[in-house]
């Protein structure tokens, strides 16, 4: 089976490699095509692309944006946006500048319960990524508060914990909305993750195209019954490793397998 990893992060969001160290990986890994899927950016994308030619591997353009759904976060994919759309790339700055606001919100937050940590040292440890709690996590460790991910956001940085803040509200349709009109493909990303399948309906209202049947976080369950959802919907099947970098939750690329027969009928739906 040719196999592709549609949902990757790099540095240009929260993961710990850049573009071209991502692609070099993926290279090593025997993958034929990838998708950079960065938390609300494409900042990473023109790297990939160029790296991708130097090994023969495909890049896929994409973005995974963040979404409500009654105090639910809900995570949607978009793949071929126009990466170059003066609106869609306005939009999605003001949804890092949200990012900027909210974590200076929970250092404060942390601070009150007696964590020193400041805000230039997430920003050094994002440099000029789209931030995120997992770089507030990697100086929580860092600095011996945390011994790993999963302490930190159980104990500081998950919702209901201490130093939590939620991001302001964009609701699933304008999140499908945002996606369509910049051209791409909006496929709901991990579901098994919300625990409430009668949503993928109402998605579909909004104009969902696909769901993330295969995801390290499915059971071989809830794998089986995303597929059966898609394909009784007529939603595109897609699937990818969540990578975020070595030593991270989501580290192998290529696993769990997705074949290349999910792309290219990914490609047909943009030609429509």
């Amino acid at each position: 089976m040719d196999k592709v990893d549609l949902h990757l992060h790099t540095t240009a969001s929260d993961g710990t490699e850049t573009p071209r160290d991502v692609v070099k990986k993926a290279a090593e890994s025997n993958i034929r095509a990838i998708a950079i899927t960065d938390h609300d950016s494409v900042s990473g994308i023109d790297e990939a692309l160029k790296e991708g030619k130097k090994h023969n591997i495909e890049v896929v353009p994409g973005v995974e944006i963040s979404s409500y759904c009654n105090d639910q976060e809900i995570h949607f994919l978009g793949y071929y946006p126009q990466i170059d759309n003066f609106r869609f790339l306005k939009n999605l700055q003001k949804m890092r500048d949200d990012r900027f606001s909210r974590m200076q919100k929970m250092i404060k937050k942390l601070k009150a319960i007696g964590i020193n940590i400041n805000f230039s040292e997430v920003c050094q440890e994002a440099k000029e990524s789209a931030l995120g709690r997992p770089h507030l996590a990697r100086v929580l460790i860092k600095k011996g508060y945390v011994k790993d991910f999963t302490e930190a956001f159980t104990k500081f940085l998950g919702k209901g914990k201490p130093a939590y803040v939620q991001r302001k509200k964009l609701s699933p349709a304008k999140a499908i909305t945002l996606i369509l009109k910049a051209g791409g493909v909006p496929v709901l990303a991990h579901p098994g993750l919300y625990k409430n399948d009668s949503l993928i309906r109402q998605f579909i209202k909004d104009g969902l195209r696909g769901i993330e049947v295969f995801h390290p976080i499915h059971s071989r369950w809830e794998t089986i019954r995303y597929k059966l959802i898609a394909r009784y919907y007529n939603l595109l099947i897609t699937g990818g490793s969540d990578y975020h970098g070595k030593g991270e939750q989501f580290s192998t690329i290529g696993e769990p397998p997705v074949s290349y027969r999910n792309l290219q009928l990914l490609k047909k739906e943009i030609k429509k």
